[in-house]
């Protein structure tokens, strides 16, 4: 039995990736969490605001009283509308509540989210609340095939649970073969990274793979997702390579998850061009 909903979408290099989505219960615990964090920012706005509104200077001068006023409708319309926007274009996709409940907005097709959709998702948010705290919202949630409230429909995105991992294995960044054997750059490009093959070392355990049994097509697949990886979120990266790892591995063998899935590929992207 299915406890979870999943959308699953292609890559630019034809990879598979499965997108977790995020129920109801987590994004209800995440919207509680920025609903009580938003009620305690705007009580200490209205506190400042009858606080500043006593003092004599302000409270006998209409313009002052006016300009404060101006002010305060302000910045509580940036506390309710601009609250998720703003948190999801600094922390890509996650507002405090969704960080909390492990959840983020990304694009229908799993890329990052902008800053147009997050802007029409929290706009439309007014309609999702109705007629009480998210019904409306909720009801679509449950009904719709990729779980989206009517603002995720408009703006075209899903919430995720961006820390799940089905094979249990994060990725050990600190063992990436040609990145950390000749020091380089994380950004390090590929064709520059053909004319420094000495610089490459072949992890002994994958020295004797036999690239020769891939296709032009499949070098370029590897090596479109080595050159855009840093490009990508964590958990869409890791759940990329290994994917790519093992449909690499059907054909040539080598790869049993006992190294991360990019030494794999790019051991078997630098065999491929020396050989």
């Amino acid at each position: 039995m299915e406890l979870t909903d999943k959308r699953v979408v292609s890559t630019p290099e034809g990879v598979p990736i499965e997108l977790v989505l995020a129920g109801l219960g987590s994004r209800f615990a995440a919207i509680f969490i920025d609903t009580m964090i938003q009620i305690i920012l705007i009580a200490i706005l209205f506190f400042i605001y009858v606080v500043s509104k006593a003092e004599s200077v302000i409270g006998q001068n209409s313009t002052l009283s006016y300009i404060l006023t101006f002010f305060y409708i302000v910045i509580n319309f940036i506390i309710y509308f601009g609250y998720f926007i703003i948190f999801e274009m600094l922390t890509g996709g996650r507002s405090p509540g969704k960080l909390m409940a492990k959840i983020k907005v990304v694009d229908i097709n799993g890329k990052g989210l902008t800053f147009r959709a997050s802007l029409i998702r929290n706009l439309v948010r007014i309609i999702d609340y109705l007629p009480s705290y998210y019904i409306l919202g909720a009801l679509f949630i449950f009904f719709s095939s990729n779980d989206q409230r009517i603002g995720d429909l408009a703006a075209r995105t899903v919430v995720v649970q961006y820390e799940f991992n089905s094979s249990g294995k994060l990725t050990d960044w600190n063992r990436l073969s040609w990145i950390n054997a000749g020091g380089l750059d994380q950004q390090y490009n590929m064709a520059n990274l053909f004319t420094n093959t000495a610089r490459f070392i072949v992890p002994p355990e994958l020295a004797h793979l036999d690239t020769t049994k891939l296709t032009y097509n499949d070098t370029v697949v590897i090596q479109n997702f080595l050159v855009r990886r840093h490009q990508l979120a964590p958990d869409i990266r890791e759940k990329m390579g290994v994917n790519l790892a093992n449909a690499i591995a059907t054909k040539i063998g080598g790869y049993n998850n006992d190294w991360p899935p990019e030494v794999f590929l790019e051991t078997v992207t630098m065999l491929k061009n020396v050989k």
